[in-house]
């Protein structure tokens, strides 16, 4: 890791905390006047991600913290000048109620460090447990998933309380944003990886609350730097589809016309139908392999 004159400006956490520093780094404004770092909090399987230099921590002028029970292992070390400020791991269960680990995942490998389908459908994955062929899944998925939703207002009751009670214990909130938004804008690629709006709106908020703490983060050209990015933004390598009667019944205006082909690994494009028809593909194999996850 690059160590500079700069002040340090440190973000920790998840992927999320990642995705951030990337942003802040691809800014010049920010570069010009800090250093942007970031230290995992969890899974290190991306490179350089679970060590920081001593001498970046004591240069810190701001620490970004993800809420965590595992705090900042660091704290020792930074400056008594130095700011921090928590802010919550954005993610959001209500348009995905059927998610669930799924133990058929295939391997990951140096282009996959997650596998090909780490999002499991619950019903695609008993089904797979129970033993049935990839076209008896599918059936099982097409006649039984709506029976398997839950009471999806009662659902949306929880969601927002619980993201609600993270959001007092950061600095920065966001259900607010979530909840005033998901219908009309496409705020997550999966359950917990946000779209590129959210991280904009994160890095705003971020900066807000540093600058009320005297941290001089200028979010002056950030609107330009996001917009320079990627559609898919720094989290967008894979999309999860979103099943039809829980799109109806939030109203959600940004789902893709069904015949889309936007599902699955970024660059490898899928429809609805087939986004489905591969995790149950790949699940079998797995299954039949013998290399499911205990």
């Amino acid at each position: 890791m690059t160590v500079t004159d700069k002040p340090a400006l440190i973000f920790y956490g998840n992927c999320q905390a990642n995705a951030l520093s990337s942003i802040f780094a691809a800014d010049a404004t920010i570069t010009a006047d800090f250093s942007v770092h970031y230290l995992a909090s969890f899974d290190d399987r991306l490179p350089g991600t679970s060590e920081i230099a001593p001498s970046v921590v004591a240069s810190t002028a701001v620490l970004f913290e993800q809420y965590d029970p595992v705090q900042f292992p660091h704290r020792a070390l930074l400056p008594a000048t130095s700011v921090t400020i928590t802010f919550p791991s954005v993610d959001f269960n209500l348009v995905w109620p059927l998610a669930g680990r799924n133990i058929f995942n295939d391997a990951p490998t140096p282009e996959r460090l997650w596998g090909t389908f780490p999002y499991g459908d619950r019903v695609i994955i008993d089904s797979v447990k129970s033993g049935c062929s990839v076209d008896e899944v599918l059936q099982a998925y097409a006649s039984t998933a709506v029976d398997r939703l839950p009471n999806l207002d009662r659902f949306a009751e929880l969601e927002w309380g619980r993201l609600g009670a993270r959001d007092a214990k950061c600095d920065v909130k966001m259900a607010d944003f979530v909840e005033s938004q998901f219908r009309s804008m496409n705020l997550f690629w999966c359950l917990n990886h946000p779209t590129l709006e959210t991280l904009g709106e994160l890095c705003m908020r971020v900066i807000a609350e540093a600058q009320t703490r005297g941290g001089a983060i200028s979010s002056g050209t950030l609107a330009q730097t996001l917009a320079a990015l990627p559609v898919q933004g720094p989290l967008g390598v894979l999309r999860v589809p979103v099943h039809p009667a829980v799109a109806k019944h939030f109203q959600l205006t940004w789902i893709p016309d069904a015949e889309a082909a936007v599902y699955g690994l970024w660059g490898e494009p899928l429809t609805y139908d087939e986004y489905f028809r591969q995790m149950a593909e790949r699940s079998v194999e797995v299954r039949d392999a013998g290399a499911a996850e205990q």
